[in-house]
């Protein structure tokens, strides 16, 4: 087969499988995992019931295949987020509006995730994977300013990123429950304004500028007393 056709075959085929997640997410999102049927998704992806199950084997096979996709998304725009900001607390800021955002946006399909890994029908490892590929893009972010001294040198990595997506997913969870109706804005800028207080280096308490006019308000002060008329004694 020319490489040409090889290629425009294999196109067809991912175009085909795309497809299909597409149609399992609504499918599944509408009726949940375990009323889904494949029967159902074949007839949403317009295919035959057998063309599916060439492509996936069962209905955890493409569920798997669902996630994945979410994550690979995600992912992506996650790194789109903090490409034009080149200073830590600005890309913070940008990564931040955007999980909190796509949180809201994108909770059913997140919670029904953890759902299926909590019930073992996603593997552990596939599933850590994902989230470890997702949270890099912090890590990126936060060991960059590592390098360049923008930020303290003594808060583990791991502290970091716990307050940065705890925060964030809680916040979110509580808007979702309708338990909350803060804005995003207020969301990102306090949680922002938390690690610009907490995470920038520490200052130090005597600068040479400081030494500076400390000594000359001294000698100012020294010059007033020097000047004074000695007041005559009783």
């Amino acid at each position: 087969m020319p490489l040409d056709a090889a290629q425009t075959k294999r196109d067809r085929l991912e175009k085909k499988e795309a497809a299909i997640v597409d149609a399992a997410t609504d499918v599944y999102l509408e009726k949940g995992f375990e009323k889904t049927t494949m029967a159902e998704i074949a007839r949403r992806a317009d295919v035959a019931d057998g063309t599916l199950y060439t492509y996936f084997k069962n209905k955890n096979a493409l569920m798997m295949a669902v996630v994945a996709a979410h994550w690979a998304r995600i992912t992506d725009e996650a790194n789109k987020s903090i490409s034009s900001s080149d200073n830590f607390f600005d890309a913070v800021e940008a990564h931040a509006r955007y999980h909190i955002t796509m949180l809201l946006k994108d909770w059913r399909l997140i919670d029904l995730s953890y759902v299926l890994y909590y019930m073992q029908r996603m593997p552990e490892i596939e599933a850590t994977a994902y989230k470890r590929e997702y949270s890099s893009v912090f890590d990126r972010v936060y060991n960059r300013a590592l390098d360049r001294g923008e930020i303290r040198s003594d808060v583990p990595l791991r502290h970091a990123r716990d307050l940065f997506y705890g925060t964030l997913e809680y916040a979110a969870r509580t808007q979702v429950q309708g338990r909350s109706k803060q804005e995003v804005e207020s969301i990102v800028k306090n949680l922002v304004a938390v690690i610009r207080e907490g995470f920038a280096p520490s200052k130090p308490s005597t600068t040479r500028e400081a030494i500076v006019d400390r000594l000359e308000a001294a000698v100012a002060r020294l010059e007033s007393v020097s000047s004074r008329k000695p007041t005559s004694g009783r």
